[in-house]
């Protein structure tokens, strides 16, 4: 059994990190490893200065191969180094929020995949092995192997006090942690923020990074109707959705640049006719102090006005039209504190993960922290489960 061994060191800013790797030659001299460098950058490139991945490898021989890569971000780069030999990776670099290292073999088996968020600085002398080779795959496989969208990766149900039988107005706090961006043309990420009914029709609301193949926005939809004149929308940036498939339902939506920040939605009535009353939804940029209106639907009557029913819905969601692999999801990381259904806040959630059977579609993880009283939701990457599904009492 071939084994590999290495170290990192190096210090988060604006100094170089060095990467060492040696690896014991196998029978086969034709073997190689072959090893993916990647990072990302978390400052704008307009404002990069020192933006450079330098790549030393030393073979057996002791002479050096030097590669120089120089180029604005994402950086990535591949590197067969045959067996036997000692590889030096030295990245200078800026400071950075996204940092992998990939390695496989000549038979195309991944020994190694690791990410740090936030730079290196959790890998300061400390020294890492790689997977031994078993012949049987490394214990990251399912994170290569392709799943079908739509899915649900990370959630929880909110719940209020069973005396609490509806409620009018509903509103949610959330952070954004980092930027994934609109990322993919065939895929996307959703923060659902609710999904509930309001006199029995369901809705859902929330932030995609690729609204309808037109970017980042937000989306508000309900169902049992294609009729577009229960829909309101803004003429200046936004429009709406009609559909049969599965079910009919209407939606608007809004172009919204939303980024890393903090922020409030908030369902509630927006004007009563006599044949139902129409629900809006508005964002609040918290960190800008700005609001916006993102649209308004109609939901039928229950004793002169409509009601949302006591219990809601907040997760991530990729979609897509193809397949993708769990690694290519980008890792985004959301914060959701308990939702306000007049102004009382949810008692209870239930967590959950995807319904995929066996090992597929894991890189997901939800958990309440009670000290800051608010739920943590990550996916996608090489996000590490560490948290059981299950209920969370709040109070």
């Amino acid at each position: 059994m071939d084994s590999y061994s290495g170290e990192v060191a190096g210090q988060r800013g604006f100094i170089p990190a060095t990467i060492n790797l040696q690896c014991n030659k196998p029978e086969n001299e034709d073997a190689y490893l072959a090893v993916d460098v990647a990072w990302r950058s978390a400052i704008p490139t307009d404002a990069v200065t020192k933006d450079a991945l330098t790549v030393f490898v030393k073979f057996d021989s002791g002479e050096w191969q030097i590669e120089e890569w120089n180029t604005s971000p994402p950086h990535d780069k591949r590197l067969y180094v045959p067996y036997g030999a000692e590889a030096s990776y030295i990245s200078d670099f800026i400071q950075h929020e996204l940092f992998r290292l990939e390695i496989e073999n000549s038979d195309g088996v991944i020994l190694w995949n690791e990410w740090e968020m936030s730079g290196l600085a959790d890998w300061i002398d400390q020294p890492w092995e790689l997977c031994e080779l078993s012949g049987t795959g490394s214990p990251s496989t399912h994170l290569y192997n392709p799943i079908f969208p739509s899915e649900h990766m990370a959630y929880i149900w909110w719940e209020w006090k069973p005396d609490q039988t509806y409620f009018r107005e509903m509103v949610t706090e959330f952070t954004i942690h980092n930027d994934v961006g609109d990322f993919s043309d065939r895929h996307g990420l959703h923060l659902i923020l609710g999904q509930s009914s309001i006199s029995d029709v369901r809705f859902y609301f929330g932030v995609q990074t690729d609204a309808t193949r037109r970017g980042k926005g937000l989306i508000f939809s309900r169902w049992k109707t294609r009729d577009l004149a229960n829909a309101r929308y803004s003429e200046e940036d936004g429009w709406t959705e009609s559909s049969g498939h599965g079910e009919d339902f209407i939606g608007v939506r809004r172009s919204y640049d939303w980024s890393a920040g903090n922020y409030r939605v908030r369902i509630a009535p927006d004007g009563l006719t006599s044949d139902g009353e129409w629900f809006g939804l508005w964002i609040t940029d918290l960190d800008a102090g700005q609001t916006t209106w993102i649209g308004s639907l109609k939901f039928p009557l229950q004793e002169a006005e409509a009601r949302i029913k006591p219990t809601s819905y907040s997760g991530i969601e990729i979609y897509g039209v193809a397949q993708i692999r769990p690694i290519d999801i980008p890792q985004w990381q959301v914060s959701v504190k308990r939702p306000q259904g007049d102004n009382v806040a949810s008692i209870r959630g239930y967590t959950g993960y995807s319904a995929f059977k066996g090992d597929a579609l894991q890189n997901s993880d939800v958990r309440y922290d009670p000290s800051e009283d608010i739920v943590h939701l990550r996916a996608g990457g090489v996000t590490k489960r560490e948290t059981a599904a299950g209920y969370v009492a709040f109070e």
